[in-house]
């Protein structure tokens, strides 16, 4: 009685619920690769949030008269389980990708950048880098990583 009562403690404190804090994300990534992934300095930012949701965006300066804002967005919720985000990811068409953890989907495209999604520890993230940004996906990865290693 005294072992199964444990187990169903450890299962309860590790599940994470709809009313867990998310993790500051916007501090999780330096400036410095901010910069390095936009191509250049940062124009603004901007981060909002909640303690279930957390948004940040910076955006770099347009290279030339004409061109897309390159633009880094991170979002992060709590409450979704590895295997909602996994659905929600194959449902979006995202494909799994490798070099950032075992829950890791996104894709890219010529007119939305590059994504990546990755679920862990009980929180879900989204890392987009669009605009005028050579490699986006590649930057995406790069700024995931970031993030995962402050979760």
């Amino acid at each position: 009685m005294v072992r199964w009562l444990l187990a169903s403690v450890v299962v309860l404190a590790a599940t994470p619920t709809a009313s867990a804090a998310v993790p500051n994300i916007c501090s999780a990534v330096p400036d410095s690769l901010i910069t390095a992934v936009l191509g250049g300095r940062i124009v603004s930012r901007s981060s909002v949030g909640d303690p279930a949701e957390r948004r940040c965006i910076w955006n770099g300066k347009i290279d030339g008269p004409a061109g897309a804002h390159p633009q880094v967005a991170i979002i992060a919720g709590a409450g979704s389980t590895e295997a909602q985000a996994r659905l929600s990811a194959v449902q979006q068409g995202l494909h799994r990708i490798k070099g950032v953890n075992a829950n890791a989907y996104g894709g890219s495209n010529s007119s939305e950048g590059g994504w990546v999604t990755f679920w862990h520890r009980g929180v879900e993230v989204e890392v987009n880098v669009g605009g005028d940004v050579p490699a986006p996906l590649a930057k995406a990865k790069r700024i995931a990583n970031a993030v995962l290693s402050r979760l």
